[in-house]
């Protein structure tokens, strides 16, 4: 009788964490649905497209620095443009991990200049500039935080 109670105890212990790591369907139309698996903590993010990044990105430029439509539309073309630099820059498999980071950091100062002479004014630049710098800051932070959990 005992070894009959343990052993379901055991089924049922095994039953809940499967349950925990199961796979659900998010999706209830007819076309093909996307699985999201669920898990605690840990698990990566699905990887967004170049495009999905430069539309977040050019609306998250335009709640801060007040853009016009015609700027917001410029500035997704130059983040999709970026987006897709990076992309192709990530998917190389040369394993020189400075290079990389060397030729990211171009990407981005070509970028900076290209907002700085094509699509923003001197005062959203500076305030563009800030912004990073603010965000920057932040992440240092947060970083120093995850490491003291």
């Amino acid at each position: 009788m005992k070894k009959s109670f343990l052993f379901i105890l055991a089924f049922a212990g095994i039953s809940i964490c499967s349950i925990a790591q199961a796979v659900v369907d998010i999706d209830d139309s007819d076309e093909p649905s996307q699985a999201v698996e669920i898990a605690s903590k840990g698990g990566e993010k699905p990887k967004k497209s170049p495009e999905e990044r430069a539309k977040f990105h050019a609306q998250k430029m335009k709640q801060q620095l007040n853009l016009s439509q015609e700027q917001v539309d410029k500035i997704y073309k130059l983040a999709l443009l970026r987006a897709q630099k990076m992309d192709q820059l990530k998917a190389r498999s040369d394993g020189d991990k400075k290079s990389k980071i060397t030729q990211a950091k171009q990407i981005q100062a070509e970028n900076d200049q290209a907002l700085k002479t094509d699509v923003l004014t001197p005062e959203q630049y500076t305030q563009y500039v800030q912004w990073k710098e603010d965000r920057k800051k932040q992440m240092k932070e947060n970083r120093g935080k995850q490491g003291r959990k």
